[in-house]
């Protein structure tokens, strides 16, 4: 590792503004954050807020209506069309 700060290469998974429609309703709108090797991360609120959802996208278990999510390790990637 070279430079100060953490290097793309440390990225596990990083959801860039990702979103989920059911019909009318969005359970994910624009959501962002990035993971890197070695972190913690959860993700805390009240029920029915889209935090299932959220991380079925990172599970790869639902496609995003919205941008990209990337996961290692071969940091897949969807878009909409």
């Amino acid at each position: 590792m070279t430079g100060i700060g953490p290097q793309s290469s440390d990225l596990v998974v990083q959801p860039s503004r990702a979103s989920k429609r059911f019909g009318t309703v969005t359970a994910v709108d624009a959501v962002s954050f990035d993971i890197r090797r070695g972190e913690f991360f959860s993700l805390l609120g009240p029920s029915g807020r889209g935090k299932t959802t959220t991380v079925r996208l990172v599970a790869d278990l639902d496609e995003p209506d919205d941008d990209a999510v990337r996961a290692k390790p071969n940091l897949r990637a969807y878009k909409s069309a």
